[in-house]
Formats: C-alpha cells, sequence, structure tokens
C-alpha cells in the first residue's frame, strides 16, 4: 500500500465510521478525549495517526478529508494538485485548491476556489485533478520562481514531455505571462532532485562558470554521474542526502555512505569534490559559492 492509499484509507466521515459501528454519540466521545480529531466537518482520523504525519502527509490528508465530504465531486489544482500527482512542492501547502465554473469562493473552510471557464481533469488516486501541464502553469504564474523551477523540473524527470510543457508555458497570456515563460527558460529535464534544481538556479545568480550536468564519468570500472561537473578545474559538486525526484526516502546513512565511498574514488583520480546540502543552498548560499571559488582557484 502507498502512502497516498494508506492516507486515504485512514481518513474516514462520519457515514463510513457508522457502518463500522461508531455511531455519532461514541463518536463524539472519541472525539472528546483525544482518541479522533476532526479533520473537517464529517471527517475523521485517529489523533495518533494524525499526530505522526509529516506537514506534507497532512496536507495531503486535508485534501482527502475535502474530496471525501464534498456535495460536488470537486476538480483540484495548483497545490492540491501538485500533491496528488506526487510532484515536488519544497513550500508547505497550507490550502486546499479547487477550480470551478462559479466566480464566488468557496464557503468551505480552508479552501480555495479558482476560477476557469472550461474545466479538464484527469484521474489519479480516485480524485479529480487538473492536468500536470495545466498544473505546473497554474503555480508558475503565482508560484515564486524558484518553488515553480523545481515544479517544473519534477515534473520533467517523471516523464512529463519537455518541448509540451514548454510550449504551455511560454503560450500563457495575461496575469502570470512573464513568471511562466521565465520558468520555462529556466527549467531542466537534467536535475533528478529539489536539491539539484534549486543548486542549479543558485550557481547561474551567483555568475560562475557553467557546468556540466549528470555526466557519465567511469572510474575504477564504475560510472558515476556527478550533480554537476566543472572540466575545467576537474572540480565536482555533489548534494549531501540528495533523495531523487520520485524516490522513496531511504534509510540516510545508507545513502551518505555511498555518497562518502563515490568521494574518495573521485578524489583518487584528481577530482576536487565540494559538497553541499538543504541548509547551506536555502540558508546560506554564499557559503557554497566561497568553497566553489576556492576550489576553482586551486587549479
Amino acid at each position: 500500500m502507498n502512502r497516498i492509499t494508506a492516507i486515504q484509507n485512514a481518513v474516514l466521515t462520519a457515514a463510513e465510521l457508522d457502518q463500522r459501528g461508531i455511531g455519532r454519540s461514541a463518536l463524539d466521545i472519541r472525539v472528546k478525549n483525544g482518541q479522533v480529531i476532526k479533520i473537517r466537518r464529517s471527517a475523521y482520523a485517529p489523533r495518533l495517526w494524525w499526530d505522526s504525519l509529516k506537514p506534507s502527509e497532512g496536507y495531503l490528508a486535508e485534501i482527502t478529508a475535502y474530496s471525501k465530504t464534498a456535495k460536488i465531486t470537486p476538480v483540484f489544482s495548483h497545490d492540491s494538485a501538485v500533491a496528488f500527482h506526487g510532484l515536488v512542492n519544497i513550500r508547505v501547502a497550507q490550502q486546499v485548491n479547487i477550480i470551478g465554473t462559479s466566480k464566488s469562493p468557496s464557503k468551505a473552510l480552508n479552501v480555495i476556489r479558482h476560477y476557469r471557464q472550461k474545466i479538464a481533469s484527469v484521474d489519479a488516486n480516485g480524485l479529480q485533478l487538473t492536468p500536470i501541464l495545466e498544473t505546473v502553469v497554474d503555480c508558475a504564474r503565482i508560484w515564486p520562481f524558484r518553488e515553480s523551477v523545481t515544479l517544473a523540473d519534477s515534473a520533467l524527470y517523471t516523464g512529463t514531455d519537455q518541448d509540451a510543457l514548454a510550449h504551455a508555458l511560454t503560450s500563457v497570456q495575461g496575469a502570470g505571462a512573464a513568471r511562466a515563460r521565465a520558468v520555462s527558460v529556466a527549467m531542466s529535464k537534467h536535475s533528478e532532485s529539489a536539491g539539484e534544481s534549486i543548486t542549479r538556479l543558485l550557481l547561474k545568480e551567483s555568475g560562475l562558470p557553467t557546468p556540466s550536468e549528470q555526466v557519465t564519468l567511469t572510474v575504477m570500472g564504475r560510472n558515476y554521474r556527478p550533480v554537476f561537473l566543472w572540466w575545467d578545474f576537474m572540480v565536482i559538486l555533489e548534494f549531501d542526502g540528495n533523495i531523487k525526484y520520485g524516490q522513496i526516502f531511504g534509510e540516510r546513512e545508507e545513502i551518505f555512505r555511498a555518497q562518502n565511498e563515490r568521494e574518495e574514488r573521485l578524489r583518487a583520480q584528481g577530482f576536487t569534490v565540494v559538497r553541499t546540502d538543504w541548509d547551506e543552498v536555502m540558508n546560506h548560499p554564499y557559503r557554497l559559492i566561497v568553497k566553489l571559488k576556492k576550489a576553482f582557484g586551486q587549479r
């Protein structure tokens, strides 16, 4: 059972609980004593399970709760479609996003309704979502640039056609058109993780020489694909604890062990390996730039 299915099975409506023998009175008692949490009207989940969720999982549960209690089958868009398409959102999503042909705002708590004259949707995990191309474009029009590029990269990595996405982004008219075009120029099919996407943008902004991405190196009989490589300087930039787009989070110790072994072999062949991580790229980017300039100067 995958993560999304597990969440959908854990969030139950009052009617579903009643079918399982937990009537209204018993349910009210469980909510009052803290055994059960009320996610929204007529949607519930076990408190211990709810408290164990990561923010991204809690958001999936919020969407599930709304989908199970809405009077009309909703079509989810923007952040909500991103979540159920399995794409990357480095922002912490807060509100459920739906689209509709009505211009009036949603009356449901914590739900944003976006207006659309015509609605296209696809089925994913039993929910109706805006298609991936439309979802990326919708977000690119209003999200910050860095977050939008990371989303576009994750869509490309998980199989979205680059030409189709570029066409969709550059065809936007009206509000957000310039944002969407900028994302089209900056996105890359080579980035395999959010960390790589953000690092690539940082390197471009810094004015450093442009590196090669995901080049295959054969070292001591093994093939390696460094995240970024500067051939002229024999410098490689690696991202610590790198989790690829679409990859299930594995044991961090195993990831770091493999990275350390790879670094030893690369150094033995004359490469300078510079390491960075999520905290440095997001919060202290100048430190990475200084490290790279120092590595370049050693050649």
